[in-house]
């Protein structure tokens, strides 16, 4: 007879290759509704939060699972207003 211990039924597997793509998914979600609430902005909301239009055009018409910061440090929403826009679970980096 043998004894089935806590230790012998765990999954060996590590994390999770589905869990890992859940997260994946979830955050191209989010990005792809940040950008598309970002190219919503008015005018007047853009000059409150330090961006232009050319700022929005180069985020807004980036795909989805391209990353904020894909475009290197000089990304124009780098930091400031662009971090609430696009933070992590918030943070899409």
């Amino acid at each position: 007879m043998s004894a089935c211990t806590y230790e012998s039924m765990i999954n060996h597997h590590g994390s999770g290759v589905l869990a890992d793509l859940r997260e994946t998914l979830y955050v191209w979600r989010e990005r792809q509704h940040q950008r598309r609430e970002l190219a919503e902005l008015s005018a007047r909301d853009l000059h409150d939060v330090g961006l232009s239009w050319s700022d929005v055009a180069f985020e807004a018409e980036k795909p989805f699972w391209r990353a904020v910061n894909a475009a290197g440090p000089a990304s124009p929403v780098e930091g400031g207003a662009g971090r609430r826009l696009f933070g992590t679970k918030g943070s899409l980096r």
